[in-house]
């Protein structure tokens, strides 16, 4: 499975968000969701995510997946 690399400028850009690289996982997570983004699942470990999509075919399979990977934070995430 492949998640395209973004930096935080570029995610910021779409997302509506105001990430910056030194929050930490949790801060990132709620400048996400505060910004009324969706996802199907967030992780630092991309086997997470990967695992996540995978248990879930029926529901993903509907879906239209955006997988990315914020390099500068280290967050895999599956944006809807």
């Amino acid at each position: 499975m492949k998640f395209r690399k973004e930096t935080i400028k570029e995610v910021n850009s779409y997302c509506d968000t105001t990430l910056t690289s030194d929050m930490t996982f949790a801060q990132a997570v709620d400048n996400i969701d505060a910004a009324n983004n969706s996802y199907f699942y967030v992780s630092m470990a991309k086997e997470d995510v990967v695992e996540a999509i995978n248990n879930e075919p029926e529901l993903t399979e509907h879906l239209k997946l955006n997988n990315v990977y914020i390099k500068e934070l280290g967050i895999y995430i599956s944006l809807t």
